[in-house]
């Protein structure tokens, strides 16, 4: 088999692993994932973080906006520019600045940038 038939298959089958994980294992799983990101020192020496917002089960980030942000670090959030296909990282400084954006993703307003 092809490598890249191969990796295809394993990115399938993982995220069907990940979709059919209930909230509160997603949620649970989330909280180690984020609470060791914020223990290295890459995190505490950052003074800029691109962040996602999680989708379909992925990792969720909010916690680690929090401490981020209770930091005084740069926050930033990817936004998808459907018309150009363009992504660009925007500074976001509250998570409310969020909203659904490309593919129903929450992202910052155009207009952040």
């Amino acid at each position: 088999m092809r490598a890249d038939l191969a990796k295809e298959r394993l990115r399938k089958q993982f995220l069907e692993t990940r979709r059919e994980l209930t909230f509160e294992a997603v949620w649970a799983k989330s909280a180690i994932i984020q609470k060791n990101l914020v223990e290295t020192s890459l995190f505490k020496d950052a003074e800029r973080i691109a962040l996602y917002s999680s989708y379909q089960n992925e990792v969720l980030t909010d916690l680690i906006f929090k401490d981020a942000s209770d930091s005084g670090k740069k926050i930033f959030y990817p936004r998808i520019f459907k018309d150009t296909e363009v992504m660009r990282f925007l500074p976001v400084t509250a998570l409310d600045e969020l909203s659904p954006g490309a593919y129903e993703i929450r992202e910052p307003e155009a207009t952040k940038g």
